[in-house]
């Protein structure tokens, strides 16, 4: 199967505090630019169509700008069954795994 976008085939709904490019790069599956405002507490969120649940084992988390500038170090991968209440599954602190251009972390 050909690999599409969720977002930008409205399978999921993307929402973010803020984004400087467009949002559906935020779920690209190459290296493009995909950039949040430089704001403190930034964040995105993926919410999947009802009746659909996720139980991730992984995740990668690719660095979204062609130089290492700007490059995260600290990042928490939370989920959520109602969008209010949040659990934190992963919590990076000064991980500089991404302090490469378009780096990615798995």
């Amino acid at each position: 199967h050909e690999w599409k976008n969720p977002s930008a085939s409205g399978k999921v709904t993307l929402r973010t505090s803020g984004w400087l490019t467009e949002e559906d790069n935020i779920l690209a599956s190459s290296a493009v630019l995909s950039s949040s405002y430089d704001a403190p507490l930034s964040w995105f969120s993926v919410e999947l169509p009802a009746g659909v649940w996720l139980r991730p084992t992984h995740y990668l988390l690719r660095h979204g700008y062609n130089t290492s500038s700007n490059a995260m170090s600290h990042w928490v991968l939370e989920g959520s069954v109602d969008g209010e209440t949040w659990e934190t599954l992963r919590r990076h602190e000064e991980d500089k795994s991404l302090h490469e251009r378009f780096a990615v972390k798995v």
